[in-house]
């Protein structure tokens, strides 16, 4: 059940993405990016769903199977979860430019998420 779990926690991000669903089409970039960040969440899913089914298969009947998920697929994790901030900051620029004038004034959007209390991802 803890897999279900971490597979959970890891969906949340794409999950914000996917709810912005009417800027995909705003360009290129953004739907390419939504994208690869789905295709990275389907990677982990089955690189750790591979990883277990190795590990149970060359287990014995009594044994158990531990895996710190976290540390053994990092580089995957920090991919996706990379490249959903990355996703959610082309967003939150489309909108900015949208919505203002001068939406070029508008560069630092960590900062403004930080000011204004939007999560990013």
């Amino acid at each position: 059940m803890v897999s279900f779990g971490f597979f959970y926690n890891m969906s949340v991000p794409l999950v914000s993405l996917l709810q912005r669903a009417e800027l995909f089409g705003a360009s290129r970039e953004i739907r390419d990016h939504v994208v690869m960040a789905l295709s990275d969440l389907v990677t982990l899913v089955a690189s750790v769903g591979t990883h277990f089914h190795r590990l149970i298969n060359g287990m014995t009947s009594t044994g158990s199977v531990s895996v710190n998920v976290y540390s053994a697929f990092s580089g995957q994790i920090k991919a996706f979860l990379d490249r959903c901030k990355k996703t959610a900051e082309l967003m939150w620029a489309h909108q900015l430019q949208k919505e203002t004038a001068e939406g070029s004034k508008c560069k630092c959007l960590t900062t403004m998420a930080f000011y204004t209390g939007v999560i990013l991802c």
